[in-house]
């Protein structure tokens, strides 16, 4: 068969995946004669859809697993989604208010109300809240799943789980079961962080600082019981109204006479005692008295613990102020705000503001700004699970890469706080904790805790909350392989091998999995856990809809193919840095790939009457041969190192320069000769050398760009395997490995990249042959030369050729020196020299010019201070850019006799 003349990447993409799907080559069966390699996908949203981010997590997770199933292990990466409990809940919640789901609605039996106004989960009730979110998932649950195999990611889809599917919420209840029966659950009312608008509780983890905010310190004053006042400042001043004590640092000599007096509250009857606290107060912030209130913040709280203050709180649930806020009662808690301020200046009790950076907690999913709520919740104990989780990975059970976020992990966990797990949602797994009808729901002995409901349900309800989404995830890598049950699949594949994932959830989801793992497996879920970087544009920025700068993977399969796309996120993959991407970064990849289909277009073209003879069988091996073949072998040796050290971009490199620069800039070129000329026998060799190249350049692109891979692996006329995906992955054959050969190669191409490089800094064109001379002592180099010098013909446009020790250099001839010799290029008849002289001089003014205003520019404390860093960056870049053409030119200069 003939290879077309072009690569079309959209006919190869969406014809092999099916292929390869329906034969089974993703799914590993349990062998006991195979060693396991299993990696488990970090769950998307249901609500999902494929951005660059997943793109480069999912491409480098695919490299990994078709690596490792290439390599003979049983290598099986396990798929699912998450329900993504909050996101969906409000999701769902905005979709009824807006009146999205009308036919969802009607589908799941709810009579739909003819009128548009909107609805809410309670007007449908859970069990149909519940049925809706269901119905939601079916539709529009599974385009990430179609995204990622447009990806080319070879997850085993017939091992896809849901973490709301039977066995997985069969996982959770269990694990709560066990963690109360341990004493690691429990119940509690505590301060903890609302969103107003989902209207549920929030762990740490799910608020997100906003930072260098804007805002206000304002100044009143309380007055003394006994006369007298003392002055406050506070960010949130309608919170005055839970205030239930005043505080002062016991060694403040300006509030001594303090101790134990009581202000009055403005508003409301209540006496506030004022306290002495050494942890709470600065005595050099502000006026050094510190109002407390408990019940709307977590400083506060803590102290009102210690002093037994009173918690009073102010607000609902909806962030609205209610009856313990006196006459302001019933307002929205930022008006409350402007109405307190306003009803202390009329009592003549502001002693001013002033502008104050602060920071404010956001929701994660809302960006509503969370507020400090007392309430009742299920928490974990974290200290005793972070323990053992934290000596995995200090003693080297479990690496990180990059090892620097050890220090991140190691913080988290050293300080870490229980965890607050219960969310008052209804899609979600819902808590198996159910009360005694009647009795007192904060008494554990009218608790029933379990998987299943009590035998006599009708006296008892169930606690209404859902747990956290990281509860379920965090059981995922043992829950997927059908924990808590037994099963061969668990005992084969557990522990799982690789984890790559994002740094933003080392704590959210890493962390907890670690935990659990150990806590319920008695086992680490993974050896290694691989922490991408994150993308970015070109410039450094970070991809948003806002800036315009997002690239979108599934619209670049058309303009270039997922391949490219694939490549391109791969071999920009370097440990501990952001990953650059741009549209040329993919379009230079795109060319590789170009380069790769003309090559192999090139080779299959000229095997024509090639039998699968062996390359020992075919005959004597001439040095670019054994060369060719050596090369391969180092360069499988350290694709193979790479990728078991997760380098992703040396493994990428490696394939690109021995693809680009060996076999097709050199062995190609070098064997043409053998493949045109006359002598059968060497003809044959050629053909045996490229095809075992090919066929090996093929199976180690696979992992990579599989989908060029198995189309060109289609036309190798000699195969073992019917498809690429079950083609074994090249390993190294001591029997090619001949240093000689290197070393000769080395030497030969020396030579020709010298005379190539002085005819590109001269401007000599490519269609002037021009003499070459070299000079050297070595008897070895001189009959290496006279061997091959018909190369030099055809790689370096030489004329004649002259070797020797006595070799003399003419005048005006420039040279390049070797190690092992002199390089000269005689330009008699080739250029003006005079000309070039003012042409390299004029340039060289040019590039000085450019060289001192960008010096000038990095030498500015200024532009240091205000540039941003990308823009410094560029600067450097062409700092470093305009000092290499200098010196290049200054060389070219001195070849032609002109003194810099």
């Amino acid at each position: 068969m003939e290879l077309p003349k072009t690569y079309d990447p959209k006919l190869a993409e969406d014809r092999w995946y099916p292929i390869w799907e329906e034969r089974g080559y993703f799914h590993a069966e349990v062998d006991p004669d195979k060693e396991p390699f299993a990696v488990v996908i970090p769950p998307p949203n249901v609500t999902g859809e494929l951005h660059i981010g997943h793109a480069l997590n999912n491409t480098l997770q695919d490299v990994v697993i078709r690596f490792h199933r290439a390599d003979g292990k049983a290598a099986n990466w396990f798929p699912g989604m998450d329900h993504a409990s909050i996101a969906v809940h409000t999701l769902i919640e905005r979709a009824l208010a807006s009146r999205n789901l009308d036919d969802l609605l009607a589908e799941v039996g709810f009579d739909v109300p003819p009128h548009k106004e909107p609805l809410t989960r309670h007007d449908l009730g859970r069990d149909t809240f519940m049925k809706l979110g269901w119905a939601w998932k079916e539709r529009y649950g599974g385009r990430i799943r179609d995204q990622l195999k447009v990806l080319g990611a070879t997850c085993d889809w017939e091992r896809e789980r849901f973490t709301m599917d039977e066995g997985l919420s069969h996982a959770v209840k269990t694990a709560f079961v066990k963690l109360y029966e341990d004493g690691l659950i429990y119940r509690d009312t505590k301060l903890v962080n609302w969103d107003v608008e989902a209207q549920t509780v929030l762990s740490d983890l799910e608020v997100e600082n906003e930072e260098n905010v804007q805002g206000e310190l304002f100044e009143f004053a309380y007055q003394l019981e006994d006369g007298g006042e003392v002055v406050v400042a506070t960010t949130r001043p309608e919170t005055m109204l839970g205030d239930t004590g005043l505080a002062v640092h016991p060694d403040d000599e300006r509030y001594k006479a303090l101790h134990g007096k009581f202000a009055t509250h403005p508003f409301v009857d209540r006496k506030i005692p004022i306290i002495t606290d050494d942890v709470l107060v600065d005595p050099e912030f502000g006026t050094g008295v510190v109002k407390v209130t408990p019940a709307h913040d977590f400083n506060d709280f803590a102290t009102g613990k210690r002093h037994d203050l009173d918690v009073i709180s102010i607000l609902d649930l909806e962030g609205n102020t209610n009856g313990n806020a006196g006459p302001f009662e019933g307002m929205d808690r930022f008006e409350a705000r402007k109405a307190v301020k306003q009803k202390l200046e009329e009592l003549g009790l502001v002693r001013g503001s002033k502008e104050h950076i602060m920071t404010l907690p956001r929701s994660q999913r809302t960006n509503t700004i969370v507020e400090p709520m007392i309430s009742t919740q299920w928490f974990v104990k974290m200290e005793p699970l972070a323990k053992p989780a934290l000596e995995k990975v200090r003693d080297g059970s479990i690496k990180f890469i990059p090892e620097e976020w050890t220090k991140t992990y190691y913080h988290w966990l050293d300080n870490i706080q229980d965890w607050c797990i219960s969310r008052q949602l209804w899609w979600g797994h819902q808590i198996p904790v159910w009360y005694k009808k009647g009795e007192d729901p904060m008494d554990p002995a009218n608790w029933h805790v379990a998987s299943e409901p009590p035998a006599d349900p009708e006296n008892w309800e169930q606690d209404e909350d859902v747990l956290d989404t990281w509860f379920s995830s965090g059981l995922w890598p043992f829950s997927i392989m059908g924990w808590p049950e037994d099963s061969a699949e668990q005992n084969y594949f557990y522990p799982t091998k690789f984890l790559s994932t994002g740094p933003d959830i080392i704590f959210f989801w890493v962390a907890r999995m670690i935990m659990t793992g150990l806590h319920f497996k008695g086992e680490i879920p993974f050896d290694t856990v691989f922490f991408h970087p994150m993308v970015v544009d070109e410039h450094g920025k970070k991809m948003s809809k806002t800036t315009g700068n997002v690239i979108d993977p599934l619209e670049l399969k058309a303009d270039y193919g997922i391949d490219a796309l694939r490549f391109t996120l791969i071999s920009s993959t370097s440990k501990g840095k952001d990953l650059r991407l741009s549209l040329s970064a993919i379009e230079s990849q795109r060319r590789f790939l170009n380069k790769v289909w003309n090559a192999s277009r090139f080779v299959l073209s000229n095997l024509e009457g090639y039998d699968g003879t062996s390359i020992n069988a075919a005959g004597d091996l001439q040095l670019e041969d054994k060369w060719i073949l050596g090369r391969l072998q180092d360069t499988i040796a350290d694709i193979r190192k790479s990728l078991t050290k997760y380098d992703f971009n040396l493994a990428a490199d490696a394939l690109y320069h021995f693809i680009w620069d060996d076999f097709c800039d050199w062995y190609l070129e070098m064997v043409k000769s053998r493949l045109y000329g006359e002598n059968e026998a060497a003809r044959k060799v050629a053909q045996a050398v490229l095809h075992h190249c090919l066929k090996d350049i093929v199976k180690m692109m696979q992992p990579f760009t599989p989908f060029i891979a198995e189309e060109l692996w289609q036309y190798l006329p000699v195969k073992d395997e019917d498809s690429v995906m079950i083609a074994p992955f090249p390993t190294v054959d001591a029997d090619f490995q001949d240093k000689q050969a290197l070393q000769e190669m080395n030497m030969l191409q020396s030579l020709i990249i010298s005379l190539r490089t002085m005819r590109s800094e001269l401007n000599i064109t490519p269609d002037k042959k021009a003499p070459a001379m070299i000079r050297t002592e070595s008897d070895q180099l001189i009959n290496l030369v006279n061997a091959y010098g018909q190369i030099f013909e055809s790689l370096a446009n030489v004329s004649e050729l002259e070797i020797g020790p006595d070799v003399v250099r003419p005048a005006q001839a420039p040279r390049k020196v070797l190690e092992f010799a002199e390089v000269f290029l005689p330009l008699e008849g080739l250029i003006d020299i005079a000309e070039e002289r003012v042409r390299l001089v004029q340039e060289l003014s040019k590039v000085e010019a450019d060289l001192k205003r960008t010096s000038s520019k990095l030498d500015n404390e200024d532009f240091l201070k205000k540039a941003p860093p990308n823009i410094i960056d560029k600067e450097k870049q062409k700092l470093s850019e305009f000092q290499q053409k200098m010196e290049r030119l200054e060389q070219n200069l001195e070849l032609l006799g002109v003194k810099t």
